[in-house]
């Protein structure tokens, strides 16, 4: 799934910018998830500012930043958390902790538990494979909770994933209430380099305090879309596609040559753009260095005029200048006489 930093929104043309602003100005990472998995996630963590949040597989960290901003504590679980600043203030409530899922899980929940603390909200989007993604979820089905407890797991759509969330023993707990493996469904992306593979989508399960009265069922409200789609996907083992199929990917191939072409010509206007502002802030301070520069020696001639007057002022009123005044003015009448 394409993953959508800043600048890949800041130079998509096809995107308005209240949406720009509405799903990506607050959250600056990036994320590998569509509009609507972004939307529901946000949603979800916002309504239920949970105090205690788990992520299984944080990658860029978007979707962490996004559960950090509405949960009190946050627990994130990956293979390498190195990329990430501890100092950071994004993540001031969030602890790292690194290592295999399937160990560092059940050892967290454990300490939890043994602590008290009942988690509202996990969001599993590690390991995306059969084993890997069962796994996860039968760690977190051994705890008992204390209050209830949203689990979002993300790319339901993913064939693999999607039986791996099915399979899971998710009647073994009986405090599980809901699963819906389809609650955002996925969808066949048509994007050139991974074109016909089943992507996305959130499967959602519900785990409350009281036991469950009853069977649970595993519902998959989009069934008929999921095989829909497979049946026309690059997992379709026969490996056979329509003539519809491989034109639609040759029409994609051209048509993501061409929005590239868009995207790295809006890249290379915005560098344009920064490098033109840089250059007028440059000669702005360099002009308001030169006023600064003119005012003081104004303000320094200003000074010596005001000396120069309140010295020749100081001199007129002298008997001396009157004097000298006095015998200029004699001498010149005296020089007049003489030469009639």
């Amino acid at each position: 799934m394409i993953e959508l930093t800043k600048e890949y929104v800041e130079a998509n043309p096809y995107i308005p910018e209240n949406i720009k602003k509405t799903l990506y100005g607050e959250y600056p990472l990036g994320w590998q998830m569509n509009d609507a998995e972004r939307s529901t996630l946000i949603n979800l963590v916002s309504s239920l500012k949970p105090s205690c949040a788990i992520e299984v597989g944080t990658a860029f960290g978007g979707s962490l930043y996004a559960i950090s901003q509405y949960s009190e504590k946050v627990y994130s679980l990956d293979f390498d958390s190195s990329q990430f600043d501890t100092n950071d203030k994004k993540f001031s409530n969030v602890e790292f902790i690194t290592g295999d899922s399937n160990n560092t899980l059940p050892l967290l929940l454990e300490r939890l538990q043994a602590e008290g603390i009942s988690p509202e909200f996990i969001l599993i989007d590690a390991d995306h494979s059969y084993d890997g993604v069962k796994r996860d979820i039968e760690n977190l089905l051994k705890i008992q909770p204390l209050k209830p407890l949203y689990v979002l797991m993300h790319d339901g759509f993913m064939p693999d994933c999607r039986k791996g969330i099915k399979d899971a023993d998710w009647a073994s707990n009986p405090f599980v209430h809901f699963v819906e493996v389809d609650f955002v469904p996925g969808t066949l992306t048509s994007r050139p380099d991974i074109y016909g593979f089943m992507i996305g989508g959130f499967a959602l399960a519900l785990l409350l305090p009281e036991k469950r009265e009853g069977d649970l069922e595993i519902r998959t409200d989009y069934k008929l879309t999921f095989q829909t789609l497979y049946a026309n996907s690059e997992h379709r083992p026969d490996g056979i596609h329509s003539n519809e199929f491989w034109e639609g990917k040759a029409w994609l191939e051209e048509q993501w040559k061409n929005w590239m072409l868009i995207a790295e010509d809006r890249g290379k206007q915005l560098e344009e753009n920064a490098t033109l502002i840089n250059n007028l802030e440059r000669d702005a301070s360099f002009y308001q260095k030169r006023v600064q520069e003119s005012q003081r020696q104004l303000q320094e001639q200003g000074a010596w005029a005001r000396e120069m007057e309140n010295t020749l002022t100081a001199l007129k009123s002298s008997p001396l200048y009157r004097l000298q005044t006095g015998l200029g003015h004699f001498l010149k009448s005296s020089l007049k006489r003489f030469k009639r």
